[in-house]
């Protein structure tokens, strides 16, 4: 499905038909590491909010139990407040087709589709959770006032959306968001050539950093913070990650010219070093344009996916 806006309009304008105070929408984020979901009110002010591991066992929320569980806890919360629940959107950190059907098994083990899992809690809208963050951006966020840019979620995983006029490109097969699939090459390891995912996101900073010295680390996170101490081995990872970033979204400023870049996701929001380089990195890769687009971190943050799924599910 589309989401689709004529104009740059007041959020007023997204009421539907007679709603109410009382009328309220659900959104769920799945990621790798975390589920959020948020309660918006008809005017997508946050009424509610809940947050949980999506690890278990080792395992990336088998089943979709845990997303679930968040989801029917919110939409028990807002009865007991009298709200009404109209929709429930889910954001999926997965291929989904424009039928709200997910095409893959990259990220999530589940065995049963969104829409019939989730179909007890009434009508429910499933779309891909880098989508879910741009539609929030456009709507609510650091889009609201350009007329095309590139989301760019930063965490866990890579991915992108670009967005025109409001809507999100969703490409032939909804598969128009693997960013994170660009391939990067580094000379010094023989010309092997990995993701961009694996390269430079959170999980793969870490895989790295353990491959190369033998120890574990929790997180992108601890691995910053043995670069700073002056870890020599976690600054390589550091450093080199974020170039291949930087470089990546330079080559996306030449191939799609948009009005602006947007970062978000768990690193993308993270500020301080990591923002500092990556936008070091983008205006040495764009100095040679007279009007780079700017890199801009994400208004909504964290709270950007689960969102982002609520309006889309309420439109």
């Amino acid at each position: 499905m589309h989401w689709k806006r004529s104009s740059r309009v007041p959020l007023a304008t997204f009421r539907v038909g007679s709603l109410t105070d009382r009328d309220v929408s659900i959104g769920i984020d799945i990621g790798g590491t975390k589920v959020l979901g948020v309660t918006l009110d008809a005017n997508a002010k946050v009424l509610d909010r809940e947050r949980a591991s999506s690890l278990k066992d080792g395992r990336r929320d088998p089943g979709l139990n845990i997303s679930l569980g968040v989801a029917e806890r919110l939409r028990l919360r807002a009865e007991e407040r009298g709200d009404v629940v109209l929709s429930v959107g889910i954001g999926v950190p997965e291929y989904v087709n424009e039928t709200g059907l997910l095409t893959s098994r990259l990220v999530m083990e589940w065995d049963v589709q969104v829409l019939d899992l989730f179909g007890h809690l009434g009508r429910v809208e499933v779309e891909s959770d880098v989508r879910c963050a741009a539609i929030a951006e456009s709507i609510l966020g650091a889009g609201q006032s350009l007329t095309s840019f590139l989301y760019v979620s930063i965490g866990t995983g890579i991915s992108s959306c670009l967005v025109l006029d409001g809507e999100p490109w969703r490409g032939t097969r909804g598969e128009a968001i693997a960013f994170g699939e660009l391939v990067v090459a580094r000379p010094k390891d023989g010309g092997v050539g990995v993701t961009l995912e694996e390269f430079s996101s959170g999980a793969g900073m870490c895989r790295r950093y353990t491959a190369a010295t033998g120890r574990g680390v929790l997180g992108a996170e601890e691995l910053m913070a043995l670069a700073e101490a002056g870890d020599a081995d976690a600054q390589d990872i550091l450093n080199t990650s974020l170039n291949a970033l930087g470089a990546a979204l330079t080559a996306a400023v030449d191939m799609l010219d948009p009005s602006a870049l947007i970062v978000g996701g768990g690193l993308g929001t993270s500020g301080g070093f990591w923002w500092e380089q990556v936008s070091e990195e983008y205006r040495a890769g764009t100095a040679k344009r007279p009007d780079a687009p700017p890199l801009l971190e994400s208004a909504l943050g964290a709270d950007a996916g689960a969102i982002g799924a609520a309006l889309h599910a309420k439109k």
